[in-house]
């Protein structure tokens, strides 16, 4: 973990993040060049030597490197156990590297499911269990296909029960047999069946979750699960339907099902909303924005007092960050130190990123890439006892989030202001008038 870069060696040890473990540069290390981290570093400004980084490493290398965010104290360097997403070691954790390493995959534990918003998904779906059970297992691949049966040591027919394609899988079964194609082509889903027959089913319904809305997956659902049924009632029953009689049938039983658990209560859609302090107290909402393709990060902040009207603002960019949660971070150091050097005391912050409030909450040891910053701004609250700090809504949040989003496209390093730009004008008049 960098602190002043005195006791790492730039090219012998693992101090690069990077999404699975940390790594040692792999660029060649030049005769007679720097062999400290600290030689890549700008003491008096506390900023990384740009030019020598640029000089000594290749493109991706040295971004890698510009986006470890480095502390305007410069302390010592940190050992840190990078499996653990804040640096700290686990039993857990450990236990997948040992496993890892028994089974001679010499990696740390696999990065998030990228599946997740999937598996949200299916479970949350106002479906009948027995639906979100079936299309999940479909996604998981142990549906009792017979693709899946020969690996147990089927030995019967391998074909399709209702084409002639000679391997039944559940890809073929619920989006690539021509009943398939048929039953999800006559019903309003805007979802397309993949073009070629070889793709894996839960990366097609990932897509197909982005796509569309959760009332038009729900029924998307019920139908893929209608498929199996028919399937499974070609293979017992030797009764397969049409896909039109699919269609209709499950239409009308999924309609019944609504029906039948509609609640006679209607929901209430709860609204959060800006809110003014009290007097005597400025409210400061804060946000960033990240592009992961450029690595580029905008930071945005509004103060505002107990009336609604504005007092100033801030726009920043962020020219190197290895993550969203780096650049909500750096946006609320920046709107702290904005709000001390306006000689506020009693200042309410507010963000819509939720791990940024309970990082700050949280009391134990921060020795993530960002732990450095961590600790800078928990000691500014610290110093300052009238400064607070709340998590709140996208919605209550809206002026600090376009503030966030012109800088990220902007080309001015930095921007503040004492009267309201006129493009968030209209944005701070609904706040102060809803």
């Amino acid at each position: 973990m960098v602190g002043n870069g005195a006791n790492i060696r730039i090219w012998e040890h693992r101090w690069l993040p990077a999404e699975r473990y940390a790594l040692t540069p792999w660029s060649q290390p030049p005769l007679h060049g720097p062999v400290f981290v600290s030689e890549l570093i700008d003491h008096p400004s506390a900023t990384w030597n740009e030019p020598l980084i640029d000089e000594l490493f290749s493109p991706p290398e040295a971004l890698l490197i510009k986006s470890i965010p480095l502390s305007r104290h410069l302390p010592c360097d940190k050992i840190a156990w990078h499996p653990h997403k804040r640096g700290l070691f686990t039993t857990n954790s450990a236990y997948y590297v040992a496993r890892d390493i028994a089974s001679n995959r010499i990696s740390f534990p696999p990065p998030a499911d990228g599946f997740q918003v999937l598996w949200k998904t299916i479970w949350k779906a106002k479906v009948p269990k027995k639906v979100a059970v079936g299309v999940w297992r479909a996604c998981q691949n142990i549906l009792p296909t017979r693709e899946r049966l020969l690996a147990k040591g089927y030995e019967g027919e391998t074909s399709c029960l209702l084409c002639a394609c000679p391997l039944e899988s559940v890809e073929h079964v619920l989006a690539d047999c021509q009943v398939a194609r048929e039953l999800l082509g006559a019903v309003s889903l805007q979802i397309t069946c993949p073009v070629t027959p070889i793709f894996i089913f839960k990366e097609w319904m990932l897509e197909c979750v982005n796509r569309v809305s959760l009332q038009q997956f729900e029924k998307f659902m019920v139908f893929l699960w209608a498929l199996w049924n028919n399937r499974n009632a070609a293979l017992w029953e030797d009764k397969p339907r049409l896909p039109a009689d699919i269609a209709i049938a499950t239409m009308s039983w999924f309609n019944e099902y609504k029906l039948v658990h509609a609640s006679s209560i209607p929901e209430v859609k709860v609204v959060q909303r800006w809110s003014s302090p009290t007097e005597h107290v400025f409210k400061c909402n804060v946000d960033g924005s990240y592009n992961s393709h450029q690595m580029k990060g905008g930071i945005g902040c509004v103060v505002r007092d107990h009336i609604g009207d504005f007092k100033a603002g801030l726009t920043r960019v962020v020219r190197t960050a290895s993550s969203a949660f780096q650049v909500e971070l750096f946006a609320l150091q920046a709107a702290v130190q904005f709000a001390i050097s306006l000689h506020h005391e009693k200042v309410q912050f507010e963000t819509d990123c939720l791990q940024l409030v309970q990082v700050i909450h949280a009391e134990d040891e921060d020795a993530s890439v960002v732990g450095h910053i961590v600790e800078e701004v928990r000691g500014l609250f610290h110093n300052y006892p009238f400064f607070s700090l709340t998590h709140v809504n996208r919605r209550a949040n809206n002026v600090a989030h376009i503030l966030a989003q012109t800088a990220l496209h902007s080309e001015l390093s930095h921007t503040w202001f004492l009267y309201a730009p006129e493009f968030i004008r209209d944005a701070i008049l609904s706040d102060i008038h809803r």
